[in-house]
């Protein structure tokens, strides 16, 4: 009776340690999706911010055209042949134009929601954000007293893609910068 029970305790605690392992990876694997969709999302947003300046040179515009403005933004590009702009609404992660849904068509693709352009879709747990900052000549600094938008020249942009997502009861977030010059 006594080697049943020995051999049942050493089962249980074997299986228990075996389930535990199955439920942890289980969530490493879905806090790693979610974090490798979100590290996504910001590259995209680079990518579209440095395709805004490669445009601008084609078409011999200002190569900070469309990234300036009152500096914070949201990607509006649905994976069409149309190109990538900024709409410089939202003002903060929390707007409601930076929640990112999953578009119907082309399938399974993510957009920032903007109902003024008719963007929607079913929501999801991420909100997308872009910052520009200037980047002033170091030749010329800017005046302390003004603000930095109040440099002049500006040679580049600093481009801030900041993603934010909640798993369960955790809100994450990651963000990546690029700095874009008018190399040209």
């Amino acid at each position: 009776m006594i080697e049943l029970i020995l051999a049942i305790a050493v089962i249980s605690t074997g299986l228990f340690a075996a389930t535990t392992l199955i439920f942890s990876n289980q969530n490493l694997v879905e806090r790693n999706t979610t974090g490798l969709t979100a590290l996504n999302l910001a590259r995209e947003t680079l990518e579209l911010a440095k395709h805004t300046r490669d445009s601008n040179w084609l078409a011999g515009n200002a190569f900070n055209q469309g990234l300036a403005g009152d500096f914070t933004a949201t990607p509006l590009w649905i994976g069409t042949a149309a190109d990538p702009t900024f709409d410089f609404t939202a003002n903060a992660i929390g707007d409601p134009d930076a929640r990112v849904v999953r578009l119907a068509a082309p399938v399974g693709f993510f957009a920032n929601r903007n109902q003024t352009l008719g963007v929607d879709g079913d929501v999801t747990q991420y909100r997308r954000l872009v910052t520009f900052y200037p980047i002033c000549d170091p030749a010329n600094p800017p005046d302390p007293n003004n603000p930095p938008a109040a440099c002049s020249p500006v040679v580049g942009v600093r481009v801030k893609a900041l993603v934010q997502w909640t798993i369960k009861t955790t809100t994450r977030e990651t963000s990546l910068y690029e700095d874009l010059y008018d190399w040209k």
